[in-house]
């Protein structure tokens, strides 16, 4: 009997637990494909070809530098034979250190293309977030997740996609937007 009334109490508990209002309320999950974004986006893309340009335009800096270099090396083959030893030493020296300055405008270009790349995505990362925590707000969803993140979901669950509606979001806002 006594076994009985523990079945019953447990039973009951448990029917009581799945009435309630916190266990039944409806989740509403939503997912984006920020990669799809990123490449479908017109302002993703516009950000990244301000990137490039930049990254052209330090480039073309890089290019002067790179003649003159190869200038300096040209004359030096052209008098190594009839320069002295000392002669030669000071040109080589010469054509080292420039070298040595390229080398490194050429690194601190590179530094430089990737802080301009990782400040553009930093900012575009920052604005897909933003319209994702307000879409989710106004719409109340209970979670809102990035699909490549996913390791499983039915396939009835992509009709949930906000991807494209993000899309459309980040490319009506304002072009005062960019950074």
């Amino acid at each position: 009997m006594r076994g009985l009334t523990i079945i019953l109490l447990t039973l009951f508990a448990v029917i009581l637990g799945f009435t309630n209002p916190a266990f039944t309320a409806e989740i509403k999950v939503g997912s984006i494909d920020a990669q799809r974004v990123l490449n479908e986006s017109k302002k993703a893309n516009e950000s990244a070809k301000s990137v490039e340009e930049f990254a052209k335009g330090k480039e073309k800096l890089l290019e002067i530098d790179k003649k003159e270099l190869e200038k300096m090396d040209e004359e030096y083959q052209k008098q190594i034979s009839i320069l002295s030893p000392e002669a030669r030493k000071q040109k080589e020296e010469q054509i080292k250190k420039k070298f040595e300055e390229f080398q490194k405008k050429r690194a601190a270009l590179s530094d430089e293309v990737r802080k301009k790349n990782s400040e553009v995505s930093k900012s575009f990362g920052e604005k897909i977030e933003g319209i994702v925590k307000a879409l989710g707000k106004k719409e109340g969803f209970t979670l809102i997740v990035e699909k490549r993140g996913l390791m499983y979901s039915p396939d009835d669950f992509y009709p949930l996609d906000l991807t494209d509606r993000i899309i459309k979001e980040i490319d009506s806002q304002k072009q005062n937007d960019k950074k």
